[in-house]
């Protein structure tokens, strides 16, 4: 009798780990990943959004419309910045996972830098 518990035991066992396994991978990888250009893009008011991690911008280019609030979100551990190369629009520095927006009124094509980092470059295309 003893050893048919042992095998059930062994048994059911085996069948729970893989299952245990996958739950803990889910949810670990829900708990440390980081939003996605895309998924930060569709979260955003508006659904525009610029994502800067791994010190890059994206998407870009971003196309929006006039008037756009575009949300910006330092997804790094480093101080970045969002700074038009002409002055036009600024988010200052933000630490890592700060957010800040900056609104484009006007059509044009802005290219844009990190303060701090001036190789990180990028571009907004502003329709009318």
């Amino acid at each position: 009798m003893s050893s048919n518990r042992r095998t059930f035991g062994v048994v059911a066992f085996a069948a729970i780990v893989p299952v245990l396994a996958a739950v803990v991978a889910v949810v670990t990888l829900a708990a440390t990943d980081a939003p996605s250009a895309s998924s930060a893009a569709s979260g955003a008011a508006g659904g525009d959004a610029i994502v800067i991690r791994n010190f890059t911008f994206s998407p870009t280019p971003l196309v929006v419309q006039a008037g756009t609030t575009v949300t910006v979100t330092n997804a790094d551990d480093t101080r970045h910045s969002l700074t038009a190369d002409k002055g036009s629009f600024d988010t200052h520095d933000l630490d890592g996972g700060g957010r800040a927006t900056v609104v484009l009124d006007q059509p044009g094509k802005y290219a844009y830098h990190c303060d701090i980092h001036d190789y990180m470059k990028g571009t907004i295309e502003v329709r009318g």
